[in-house]
């Protein structure tokens, strides 16, 4: 099973789409749908993930900074600043 979640500040944008491998190895994709509860996806899917061993599952987040904060952290440039987190600079 593969899943992938797409993770967007407005939930109307939040949605999942799973794969499953079919026993002729083939894939089934599921029509993706949208999240209305976030922690629905793991509670919904953890039974099925348990019977199968093995699942990958992709969340897209998404990574950046309020701008008013970056702008007073003087960060420009958020992949050169990654590095930079928790290093009290």
């Amino acid at each position: 099973m593969i899943i992938h979640a797409d993770w967007i500040i407005n939930p109307r944008k939040r949605w999942t789409a799973v794969a499953k491998k079919q026993t002729n190895h083939r894939w089934f994709l599921q029509q993706p749908r949208v999240v209305d509860d976030p922690f629905s996806i793991i509670t919904n899917l953890t039974p099925k993930l348990l019977q199968l061993g093995c699942p990958l599952a992709w969340f897209d987040f998404p990574i950046g900074l309020p701008y008013k904060f970056a702008s007073i952290a003087g960060v420009t440039d958020i992949i050169s600043s990654i590095p930079l987190f928790g290093h009290h600079e």
